[in-house]
């Protein structure tokens, strides 16, 4: 390909710097135009080709004549297929050299077949049709110039095996007729090489002058969309204040205008300023520095900041800071800052678009805070811990260093993690390991021996995860010494022998005192029913004659009469209280735990014992504040209580005090504390046997039955708890109700790390324990094997969702009732109802705000209604 040839004047500067593109383009176009103007030589083949036929018929032999036309036509046809294939190609600067070659070696072939007509059909005695020869392949050559002088070399390459062996064919003749036209051939392709070149100058010349017009209109098209930019940008700033009050009005998003003047006066604000507790008219036309608005502990950097980017020069910057609201808080924003500039570049004005992230930016500090304790929580781990990756060491805590026999975690990293395997468990250890780094499987815990780095061998128990550390697909292992446990358990298997003997012996003798209890209660419970029926009937019978206005009694038997009825009421709530130790002790009264309020029972005996109180003129005073959450069954506990008050007020006369409040120093146990006369040294000891009778006279003469504290201290240790008294005579008693320690069990089921984490941490901080599960199938397993008091679930999981974990939930028959609250982010009234419909005991959005939270948690749990 030849270079480009450009008259002086021709070119502009600019475009000979771009002569080196050009060229390159130049090319590509010139060989599109080949390839477009080359459907016009096939047809001049074809038709020639035929015409030659036609009047050669007969001067030369056919089969030759028939042989040569198939060459033309199949040629011919090859050249078509080619520019089919180049039309339907991206034609770019990497490719064109190779189509253009393509069609060089196609019209050197087509070329040399025009050619061998010279040879094949030159017809020796006669000049007629030899001058008709020439006539056609001159034809095809001056075609030749018209079709193929776009590529120069194309034409040289067809013309030359066109016209060459006509030339050669004449001068054979050796006449020189003959040799003047063979001399008159070479100057006829002389002459037409040189309208070629000609011809290719122009062609060359016509794409340049396509591509200074294309590059001036495209100059012409950035300058016009230069001056519609800046009549745009003229029409931004006029309409902008509207546009912005349009855009934020009621939107999270705060737009101030300030100037650019010191303290930044503000100019404008959007109406949605009153979420920081202001108002337009506040801030707007410079009343107030929008400086003033700014936390000073961050004032000084904010500034610093503004300062540097007006340096820089810099259209747009953001900033995270401080600001104070109206009411004093302070609020964290993220603000992102448009400089506004005058015509000669001056900063005017600064357009700052506010977001208050306070939320948010707690939230990452907790974050930032969970992810500090678990880093410690792994530092400090009494397990040992190693990272590896690729069954190299990357990361390994102190304990593991020291596990091993390390001296520092350097000389631990990069060794084998089967260097430390004993040879007995190295093939389990190398299955474990390529089934967690290969297969991303949780290998569960197992039993294991290693070796030491100074040969001692270890005992451990280990258990391998997969996870991401510093990008990478690592393992994390987890294990801890045995050996000492394992020892333990050998010397245990040699007690067991020894103890069960001692334990058969043991079991046999319980069995006789638990038959004997057995039957005590049976007999207790059996005579306490039979005598409770005629004590009711005597005790009714008493009553009526007593209260028989038609027969009265004399004083003297009346008030015989009405000892024997308060001596039968005695015996009846004796028979009760038997009645119900019995059945506590037997099983028939069962204890029905759950989480309720301890104010309850202070305001249940409260108002049980409010009319003989102030009968009295007993002071009852209630200390205990709401929300104090306990663990029990509500209606036993509700007794004692009943019975530690009625008990006060038994043994307090006129003007004393009884006061119910929380013990000290507990948030879990209830204290009755009386003002009257205390209990009996001699009683403290067996105030809660049932073997020993410690009922004394009230201070109105009221006579108890001596079992309602020992049923009182059976019902506490039913329920985990524990019944104390303390008392000086005269100066009154103290009884303490400690409950159960039992903490709230939720059971949290999210395929969401973070959200998990989150939740685990407000549920720490609502005093209750959380077991974390990553898929709704991993939380049906755990909710199936242990006891819950909640379950805490994502409705939209992948695989197993919240809705087939409600499903699988609600048809257990022991299970069935635990609450179920479900988390979403779909609020559609369907889902919702759909969770309903499935047993779902409240729904909740995961935006995840404690204070909504957990209200909703204590009212699953019955912490506020109890029973």
């Amino acid at each position: 390909m030849s270079d480009i040839s450009v008259e002086p004047g021709e070119m502009s500067k600019s475009g000979a710097l771009r002569m080196r593109d050009f060229t390159t383009e130049a090319q590509m176009q010139q060989t599109k135009v080949l390839f477009g103007r080359s459907l016009a030589g096939v047809l001049a083949n074809l038709m020639n080709s035929a015409l030659v036929a036609i009047v050669m018929w007969g001067e030369v032999d056919s089969s030759l004549i028939l042989g040569w036309v198939a060459a033309v036509w199949l040629s011919t046809g090859l050249r078509y297929i080619l520019i089919l294939r180049f039309h339907s190609t991206l034609i770019t600067r990497d490719n064109f050299r190779m189509w253009q070659m393509r069609m060089l070696a196609m019209l050197m072939v087509m070329g040399a077949v025009w050619g061998s007509s010279a040879l094949l059909m030159f017809p020796p005695h006669s000049p007629l049709h030899q001058v008709f020869l020439v006539f056609v392949l001159g034809g095809m050559a001056v075609g030749a110039v018209v079709v193929d002088s776009a590529v120069f070399e194309a034409f040289l390459v067809y013309a030359i095996f066109v016209g060459t062996p006509i030339a050669i064919r004449f001068m054979l003749q050796m006449d020189t007729v003959h040799i003047s036209m063979g001399v008159m051939c070479f100057v006829f392709i002389g002459a037409l090489t040189v309208v070629a070149r000609s011809v290719y100058h122009t062609t060359e010349r016509s794409i340049y002058l396509d591509f200074e017009r294309n590059e001036e209109k495209l100059k012409v098209e950035r300058l016009n969309e230069k001056l519609l930019l800046e009549v745009a940008e003229r029409n931004l700033a006029e309409q902008k204040l509207r546009q912005e009050r349009d855009i934020f009005v009621g939107g999270p998003v705060v737009l101030f205008l300030w100037r650019a003047e010191e303290g930044w006066p503000v100019e404008y604000v959007s109406p949605n300023v009153t979420q920081f507790g202001y108002t337009q008219e506040d801030l707007a036309e410079g009343k107030m520095l929008f400086a003033q608005m700014v936390s000073v502990k961050d004032l000084k950097r904010v500034m610093d900041e503004v300062k540097t980017h007006a340096r820089m020069k810099s259209d747009s910057f953001s900033q995270v800071y401080r600001i104070v609201s109206a009411d004093g808080k302070e609020r964290w924003v993220d603000d992102f800052t448009v400089t506004v500039r005058d015509a000669g570049g001056t900063i005017t004005n600064y357009q700052g678009y506010l977001t208050d992230t306070t939320d948010r930016k707690k939230m990452q500090d907790k974050l930032q805070e969970s992810e500090e304790r678990y880093r410690l929580l792994v530092e400090l781990s009494p397990y040992a811990v190693v990272v590896h990756s690729g069954g190299k060491v990357v990361y390994a805590n102190d304990m593991g260093v020291n596990l091993i026999g390390g001296h520092s975690l350097t000389e631990f990293v990069g060794m084998n993690v089967l260097d430390f395997v004993h040879p007995d468990f190295m093939s389990l250890a190398k299955e474990r390991l390529r089934d967690v780094s290969q297969e991303g499987k949780n290998v569960p815990m197992h039993e294991m021996k290693f070796v030491k780095i100074n040969g001692e061998i270890l005992d451990v128990e280990v258990i391998s995860a997969p996870f991401v550390y510093q990008g990478m697909t690592t393992v994390m292992t987890m294990f801890s010494d045995i050996t000492e446990r394992k020892r333990a358990e050998d010397e245990r298997k040699k007690l067991i022998s020894e103890l069960g003997r001692a334990v058969e012996k043991a079991n046999n003798e319980r069995n006789i005192a638990e038959e004997a209890t057995r039957l005590k209660d049976q007999f207790v419970t059996m005579v306490s029913h039979d005598l409770r029926s005629p004590f009711g009937s005597i005790i009714s019978v008493l009553k009526m004659l007593a209260a028989d206005k038609k027969n009265p009694l004399e004083e003297g038997r009346r008030e015989i009469m009405v000892s024997l009825i308060e001596s039968g009421e005695r015996m009846m709530a004796m028979i009760d209280d038997l009645l119900n130790l019995t059945r506590l002790h037997t099983g028939q009264l069962r204890v029905r735990s759950s989480f309720f309020d301890m104010q309850i029972l202070s305001k249940t005996a409260i108002e049980n014992n409010r009319f003989m109180a102030e009968k009295k003129n007993i002071a009852l005073v209630d200390e205990i504040p709401p929300g104090q959450r306990v663990y029990g069954d509500f209606s036993l506990l509700a007794q004692v209580t009943n019975n530690l008050v009625s008990n006060s007020v038994k043994f307090c006369d006129r003007g004393d005090r009884i006061t119910i409040s929380l013990a000290h120093g507990s948030k879990a146990a209830l204290a009755v504390k009386d003002t009257g006369s205390g209990v009996e040294p001699e009683f403290m000891d067996n105030l809660f046997k049932h073997e020993v009778k410690t009922t004394g006279v009230g201070a109105a003469g009221e006579i108890g039955t001596g079992l309602g504290l020992p049923f009182s201290n059976d019902i506490m240790v039913a329920n985990g708890g524990t019944l104390e008294v303390a008392s000086n005579p005269g100066q009154g008693a103290l009884f303490t109700m400690r409950f159960s320690s039992q903490r709230p069990k939720v059971l949290v089921v999210d395929d969401d790390v973070i959200t998990r984490t989150i939740l685990a941490d407000m549920l720490s901080r609502a005093e209750c324990d959380s077991t974390l599960a990553e898929n709704g199938q991993e939380g049906l397993e755990i909710f199936e094997r242990d006891d819950f008091h909640l379950v805490v679930i994502d409705l939209l999981m992948p695989i197993f969702d919240g809705f087939s974990f409600l499903e699988s939930a609600r048809q257990s028959k022991t299970k069935g009732k635990t609450p179920i609250m479900v988390l979403t982010s779909d609020e559609k009234p369907e889902t919702r109802n759909k969770a309903f419909r499935m047993g779902a005991g409240d729904f909740v959005h995961k935006s995840l705000v404690r204070t909504d939270f957990i209200p909703r948690v204590n009212q699953l749990l019955s912490i506020w209604r109890g029973y």
